[in-house]
């Protein structure tokens, strides 16, 4: 720049560019690591000097990364490439010496995470379908310890009612993804549902006919062990006994008493039924099955009954003594000695009082009657 003086006017000259070279140094860490086939990811070389360095190496990139002349490291790695890559690098901007470096880039293996939601619960014989799913997308596998066990890949089957089931999802992990942490489920374990059923054989019985009661206990979880317990009834029943192999009992009832008879053990319990009783059959259940109970009403009838009049002399005289003898017997289906009184009738008129029978036979002495034929018969009241 030039002032001037009195003579002459200031000026200013032009601009002159004086370039002072600097030979390169590259002055970033000399390692790096980026993520697997994730995007957006880059590491700059950083260089001092003049003029700018341009960046190279002679090593291979992994595949989906490139390196730019400014040195910026980017790209998506692709799958497969997981590892360490040791490059050489070199800054090189026209001025001796060139600047090197051994740079580390590691591609790293992406994190995985398993989501895995079992049923909370579950009941002894049931099998449940299990979907473990991991972030990957990579298959999972379970194992089952405790009170299951695995069926298949994708489904489990309770073992018992009392040890809870004890599930652990695992994915190991591939080129790409590292092996995500295990996740362990509890399934409560419960006793199985149980359904009593009963079914009476004739639907309907006369008093003293035997009757049979075929009880049945079944459940989605196998066949339940155990015993079964008769309760109510006329007179009341507390009867307990055992199912056999199938899940079944049965109870036979007849005379001279209530049998009841399961698995073919007869157990005398107090007097017949009659009328229309409530019975009450109750699975007692197990260590692996719940209880349940049904209730029924079975009807039992009077038995049928049938009355006989005989005489000890016929034809009689006038004022001859004659012996009437009453049998009231029962007839099919209804069996044994019917108990009560009886009135003997000669036409419509009774001419005994109330005799009463003795094992079914009741007698009656008249030497009252008068000449001709007579009508006699015989009315049994229970």
């Amino acid at each position: 720049v030039y002032s001037g003086d009195t003579n002459y006017p200031g000026s200013t000259s032009a601009v002159i560019v004086q370039c002072v070279n600097q030979a390169p140094s590259i002055s970033s860490a000399n390692s790096s690591t980026v993520i697997v086939l994730n995007t957006g990811q880059s590491f700059s070389v950083l260089t001092t000097g003049f003029p700018a360095s341009t960046i190279t190496t002679g090593d291979p990139l992994p595949v989906g990364v490139t390196l730019s002349p400014a040195g910026v490291l980017s790209g998506t790695p692709a799958t497969g490439t997981a590892g360490t890559y040791v490059l050489n690098l070199t800054a090189s901007n026209g001025v001796a010496p060139d600047a090197t470096q051994v740079f580390t880039l590691t591609i790293a293996k992406r994190n995985q995470t398993i989501n895995f939601n079992a049923q909370p619960t579950a009941q002894y014989g049931t099998t449940f379908n299990i979907n473990p799913t991991a972030t990957s997308g990579l298959a999972v596998t379970v194992t089952a310890s405790g009170g299951c066990s695995m069926v298949t890949a994708t489904s489990v089957h309770m073992d018992s009612a009392t040890v809870n089931c004890v599930l652990t999802a695992s994915q190991a992990g591939n080129a790409d993804y590292n092996a995500a942490p295990n996740e362990i489920e509890t399934v409560t374990a419960q006793r199985a549902s149980t359904t009593v059923s009963v079914v009476p054989n004739p639907s309907q019985s006369s008093y003293s006919y035997p009757m049979t009661f075929t009880v049945t206990v079944t459940s989605a979880g196998g066949i339940p062990t155990g015993t079964v317990t008769l309760s109510g009834g006329s007179p009341n029943q507390n009867i307990t006994v055992p199912l056999d192999a199938l899940g079944q009992a049965q109870i036979t009832t007849g005379l001279p008493y209530l049998i009841v008879v399961f698995l073919l053990g007869p157990v005398p319990h107090g007097t017949l039924f009659t009328g229309t009783n409530p019975l009450n059959f109750t699975y007692n259940g197990d260590a692996n099955f719940n209880t349940d109970s049904q209730t029924t009403s079975h009807t039992v009838y009077p038995a049928p009954t049938q009355v006989n009049v005989t005489s000890d002399v016929n034809p009689s005289a006038l004022g001859q003594s004659v012996i009437f003898t009453i049998t009231v017997s029962t007839t099919p289906p209804g069996v044994g000695i019917p108990p009560g009184t009886v009135v003997l009738y000669d036409g419509l008129n009774p001419i005994s009082g109330t005799l009463t029978l003795t094992n079914g036979v009741a007698t009656f002495t008249t030497s009252a009657l008068t000449f001709g034929a007579h009508n006699i018969s015989a009315q049994y009241t229970s």
